[in-house]
């Protein structure tokens, strides 16, 4: 029988529940990019002490109070018998299972999936020994996704035995964001294989295709894609921008560029793949924002999603539900998505775009003018982008991480090295739900509370999460207030450390 209870897994195991399970209960309040405390300080400063902005805005305590109280009901505190958990349990459902239990989580809140027929049945097995009320299910997680669509977990662990560079590891993340599994504010575990040498050898055109097309592109990669020890690097600085210069590197720094693809892809996906496609696969919601049957054939591939999915192999555009298949009843796959998405955020200061609707413009426009009388008195210029990819986000319910409280480490199982990732996603939806969509927007901001709340939240999930990010919540990290701002401490992420090795 197939065992999964070597030391270091044990090891590994312990250190990802107590950081799921402590960054949803007791520490909630620090996995939630958006926190009443934080919106409140930085507004506080905005109106009272900054040089720039005291006295100039309007204040409106009801504003902010009702606000608080919206935001609060995503961020209120909860229990670990609380939280729900879908998990990959292999043929030994316990070994999760009494960490878990330990911390608190109720057995009626978890749910065990494994799809091999032989695995399953040893689990089965086992839970009758000793865990007889575990729900055990025989399915792809796909399939569990689409038979159970009013789910949504605080906790999904995906415990893979293949590298991620596998169809089904990728598109397995895709089926968390496409279905919208995870909680409002949740965390997303991976654990993907480090390929062998054998692997890596055999290989190694695919994988160097995959791993230069996506890190080339990213706003700041890790350092550790080139052999570096620095937190991230500017590839443009030494024309490595491109995946044919950068692939040598690649191959040299392989663990390193695989860790760092590990670490940003899921995040790339949530951010950006997953709503472009929730918008743009139909006309249903496009046509409110994008000319209907319009298609973006000829687009400049220097964005990330772009040259990504431009350069991509052949088994990532076809296979397994990915970029370029068109899946029944959509009219759009994901690469035509994701150049729609990014044909409409390349525009800095005005919309000149032909494949917009007259309305979506006019309204984007309006309520920019707004935004644009009081820019000057913040950090960052607000461009017109931050504003369309704003809308975008209330359509397409985007999954931001928190790259403050992110966690990784590589340890040995067997013969295997194993990436585990632990993500902290939260859908800021108190920002997003508090406005009305694009028609009534600018009736809102004119509004001198409302803005600055709007500029607060923008701050704290592109901003301090983005600025030295590899790949921003944001297209453009927009600050409110300046990282070194005088008489104000802002926590900022500042780059990956090297993956710890256990």
């Amino acid at each position: 029988m197939v065992t999964y209870k070597q030391e270091k897994k044990e090891e590994a195991r312990s250190r990802i529940w107590k950081k799921a399970i402590e960054g949803l209960t007791i520490k909630r309040q620090q996995s939630a990019i958006l926190s009443e405390i934080k919106i409140r300080e930085m507004r506080r400063y905005l109106h009272q002490k900054s040089e720039y902005t005291a006295g100039i805005f309007d204040k409106d305590e009801s504003m902010i109070n009702g606000f608080s109280d919206f935001l609060n009901q995503v961020n209120s505190e909860k229990k670990a018998s609380e939280l729900k958990v879908i998990y990959f349990c292999g043929p030994e459902p316990e070994n999760d299972l009494n960490v878990m239990l330990d911390y608190g989580i109720k057995i009626e809140n978890v749910w065990a999936l494994e799809q091999d027929r032989t695995m399953y049945g040893e689990a089965v097995n086992k839970a009758r020994e000793k865990y007889p009320t575990l729900k055990v299910y025989r399915q792809k997680f796909k399939d569990f996704c689409e038979n159970f669509p009013k789910h949504r977990f605080d906790i999904i662990f995906l415990d893979f035995t293949q590298s991620l560079f596998s169809v089904d590891n990728a598109s397995t993340i895709h089926y968390v964001f496409d279905y919208g599994m995870l909680s409002d504010i949740g965390v997303l575990i991976t654990n993907n294989a480090v390929p062998s040498l054998e692997d890596k050898t055999k290989k190694e055109d695919d994988y160097l295709q995959i791993l230069s097309s996506f890190l080339a592109k990213q706003e700041k990669p890790e350092s550790a894609i080139l052999g570096r020890c620095g937190k991230y690097e500017i590839l443009s600085s030494e024309c490595l921008d491109n995946n044919e210069c950068l692939k040598p590197y690649l191959k040299e720094n392989f663990d390193g560029a695989y860790s760092a693809f590990c670490t940003t892809y899921p995040i790339f996906y949530a951010n950006n793949v997953a709503p472009s496609y929730r918008i743009f696969k139909n006309n249903s919601i496009s046509n409110q924002i994008f000319e209907n049957n319009n298609q973006i054939n000829d687009v400049e591939n220097d964005e990330l999603g772009n040259y990504f999915v431009q350069n991509l192999t052949h088994s990532w555009k076809e296979k397994g539900a990915m970029y370029d298949s068109k899946e029944a009843g959509t009219i759009r796959n994901r690469t035509e998505s994701l150049r729609i998405w990014y044909d409409l955020l390349k525009t800095s200061e005005k919309l000149n775009n032909d494949n917009l609707t007259g309305n979506f413009k006019s309204s984007i426009e309006k309520t920019y003018k707004f935004i644009e009388e009081f820019d000057y008195y913040f950090c960052d210029l607000t461009f017109i982008k931050v504003l369309i990819q704003f809308v975008l986000n209330q359509l397409g319910y985007p999954m931001h991480v928190n790259y403050l409280e992110h966690d990784r480490f590589s340890y040995k199982a067997k013969d295997t090295v194993m990436n585990v990732d632990i993500f902290t996603f939260d859908s800021c939806r108190a920002i997003y739900d508090w406005f009305p969509l694009f028609e009534l927007f600018e009736n809102n901001i004119q509004i001198n509370e409302k803005q600055i709340i709007f500029r607060c939240c923008i701050d704290l999930i592109s901003g301090k999460q983005g600025t030295w990010s590899p790949i921003g919540n944001y297209i453009t990290p927009c600050n409110a207030l300046a990282i070194n701002e005088d008489g104000i401490e802002m926590e900022y992420f500042e780059g990956f450390d090297t993956r710890e090795v256990l």
